[in-house]
């Protein structure tokens, strides 16, 4: 019988999120040149939507099958551009002018945002394919209370095709030997949307 060690460990915990980052994709299933960096995040969950199913064989609990089919993004932010919302929920725009029809066509795109933690490293996070959600909308009157604008946006991240990836991560504590760790710009101009192109973005990095 091998030994039994103990390892202790002090994680490192989150101070902080950072940039919210995005990029539609073409009708053709390809990521466009424009990357937009908002550094806007109050606050933004992620809200798996997940099941688990016990799986009964012989008596007893054999197994749990879980499946995801992708999560609800809940993004708090002081502004977003409107040219951006117009665009993402498929509103039909002509010059200084837009409006919603009863049928949206709401074009697909990737986001992602970045993390700081407390011994220096960093995480960014990655959605390959997302979706607006068409939400409630509130306009308020100014008073006398600080001002302090929030906004905010649900978004749905859905599986890829082909493999049914909904989110990506990379550790810049994680890189390997011989190599310095992506910047944030880096590593989202990148778009990973396949496990092979992240895994491309974790291997690469920059020569220290």
């Amino acid at each position: 019988m091998s030994e039994v060690t103990i390892k202790a460990q002090k994680p490192a915990y989150e101070l902080t999120v950072r940039d919210f980052v995005m990029c539609f994709r073409t009708a053709a299933g390809a990521y466009e040149t424009d990357l937009i960096k908002l550094p806007v995040i109050k606050t933004l969950s992620v809200e798996p939507d997940a099941s688990s199913k016990k799986i009964y064989a012989s008596g007893g609990v054999y197994d749990i099958a879980t499946a995801v089919r992708g999560a609800r993004l809940g993004l708090g932010a002081v502004a977003l551009p409107e040219e951006l919302l117009v665009k993402a929920a498929g509103s039909v725009q002509d010059g200084a002018t837009a409006y919603d029809t009863g049928l949206p066509q709401l074009p697909e795109f990737g986001c992602g945002y970045w993390c700081e933690k407390s011994d220096g490293s960093k995480v960014y996070y990655w959605h390959p394919r997302c979706k607006l959600t068409i939400g409630n909308s509130e306009h308020k009157t100014s008073d006398d209370s600080d001002i302090d604008p929030e906004v905010s946006q649900d978004i749905e991240a859905m599986p890829t095709e082909d493999e049914g990836i909904w989110k990506m991560r990379y550790f810049t504590d994680k890189v390997q030997s011989g190599q310095t760790a992506l910047t944030p710009d880096a590593f989202f101009k990148l778009r990973p949307y396949t496990a092979a192109e992240l895994k491309s973005a974790g291997s690469g990095g920059n020569p220290s």
